[in-house]
């Protein structure tokens, strides 16, 4: 009986002893999406978004409805805003639209032209974009167009 007790204890330290000789790996990958994503005005919008603009100008004065578009950007990685506006016609177009977040107003194209840019957001990143209009104002009337937004990666 003690013969086979010994034999069973040695073959378990041998045992033991071989396991911890043997080594074992193991990859794992993870894969992250991309997350890109904006809201104008809270309403959703995929990678590209309009937002129509009527321009009232009136006794030396104006009014541009909407006056602003709230953007919001998700990205877990670099980002660009680029935006242009095009009139709706060549009338139209003698209002020269301007736009600003803080600080200097700056003019719209009428090609994308990258105004805002960023890195990973760490949830919705905010930003209100404000409308104004260049001098001197054009005559009397109503003028429209549509300034287009589009997110990307750099």
């Amino acid at each position: 009986m003690r013969s086979k007790v010994a034999i069973l204890f040695v073959m378990m330290i041998l045992g033991a002893a071989a396991a911890q000789g043997r080594q074992s790996s193991h990859t794992v990958t993870v894969a992250i999406p991309n997350v890109l994503r904006f809201r104008l005005d809270d309403r959703s919008a995929a990678g590209r978004a309009e937002v129509p603009l009527t321009i009232e100008v009136a006794g030396g004065g104006y009014r541009i409805t909407p006056a602003g578009t709230s953007i919001e950007v998700l990205a877990n990685g670099g980002w660009q805003l680029s935006a242009s506006y095009q009139p709706d016609g060549s009338r139209d177009g003698r209002a020269k639209l301007l736009w600003r977040t803080t600080g200097e107003w700056r003019r719209f194209t009428n090609y994308d032209r990258v105004i805002l840019s960023g890195g990973a957001t760490r949830g919705w990143q905010q930003t209100t974009i404000s409308y104004g209009l260049d001098a001197p104002l054009p005559v009397d009337g109503t003028y429209r167009g549509v300034v287009t937004y589009t997110l990307t990666r750099p």
